[in-house]
């Protein structure tokens, strides 16, 4: 008779244990300059001990420009503990990000599976990096912002992008608001050809309405050096 519960409880034992081994992960995302992502990988390295690796730069077509996408380098790292602000802070970045998706978008309707990639499973991962170096935030209604660059040849333009990612973000938490101004939260979607990032900003960045990318802590070039 003691046979049945001793073997739900080993069963219930092992699935503890699985759970256990199951080990969230930090998803990052750090923009510098296209071109000098080795020098980028380097400085990370030497000055705050972190192993990132470097994305591959987009191919464009013999005459296609990027513009300002095509002007940024992605880093990527992944890591159990959050990031040391040193790292975040590196006068070699342009922005970082809490990765909510890193994919190459299907074939097809390419905005409707960019925000088909947004779960809720991915948001609340991001979010979880996000509260680890951003300030709690309100507990009434925090506020939200979408800023795009889009590069590539789609039939919608970074607006329309932005527009959609709202939506998805506002069904994901009801209760926010959007604020174009001072966002609690400011999510960057940058979408190159078919290669899509969607992440939330962390700081020590901070976004600015005139632009979609933010606002540098500090200059990383002065004068042709290294600030």
């Amino acid at each position: 008779h003691n046979r049945a519960p001793s073997r739900a409880l080993s069963l219930v034992t092992a699935c503890d244990a699985a759970v256990a081994a199951v080990v969230l992960m930090h998803d990052y995302a750090l923009l510098t300059t296209a071109g000098l992502e080795s020098v980028a990988l380097d400085a990370l390295a030497s000055e705050c001990g972190l192993r990132a690796s470097a994305l591959p730069a987009p191919t464009a077509r013999k005459g296609e420009s990027f513009g300002s996408a095509g002007g940024l380098g992605i880093l990527v790292a992944s890591r159990q503990e959050p990031l040391a602000a040193c790292a975040l802070s590196a006068p070699v970045l342009q922005a970082a990000l809490a990765v909510v998706v890193r994919c190459e978008v299907e074939d097809g309707d390419v905005l409707a599976a960019a925000v088909g990639s947004v779960s809720e499973e991915r948001w609340r991962s991001a979010m979880r990096t996000h509260a680890a170096h951003a300030a709690p935030l309100p507990p009434s209604a925090p506020s939200f912002r979408i800023a795009s660059l889009r590069a590539g040849q789609h039939d919608f333009d970074s607006r329309a992008l932005s527009s959609a990612l709202g939506a998805a973000v506002s069904a994901l938490q009801p209760s926010w608001r959007v604020d174009l101004e001072a966002p609690d939260v400011c999510v960057l979607a940058l979408l190159v050809n078919r290669s899509l990032l969607i992440g939330a900003l962390l700081p020590p960045f901070s976004p600015r309405k005139s632009d979609p990318l933010p606002m540098e802590p500090r200059q990383w070039l002065v004068r042709g050096e290294r600030a």
